[in-house]
């Protein structure tokens, strides 16, 4: 197992992508606020910037999440599975 690899995944749906605790945690913040910036996700749940924005692109590329609009006037756009 990788370093950067958790443990623990959740699967939200039987079949689908698993996603880490880190990464719940993220997608949870963005639901809740979809103008959030990865600057006050990092900052809300004590990680690194680096970190935050790592795991947030894994997010993408795992299609739960995508970025509308650019980084300064844009949202986030939780994609349901």
């Amino acid at each position: 197992m990788k370093k950067s690899e958790s443990k623990e995944e959740i699967e939200l749906v039987p079949g689908s992508l698993a996603i880490n605790e880190t990464e719940e945690k993220i997608l949870l913040e963005i639901r809740n606020n979809p103008n959030i910036s990865l600057l006050e996700i990092s900052n809300r749940l004590k990680l690194s910037y680096m970190t935050v924005q790592k795991y947030s692109a894994k997010l993408r590329e795992k299609g739960f999440i995508e970025r509308v609009g650019s980084k300064r006037c844009g949202y986030w756009r939780v994609i349901e599975k």
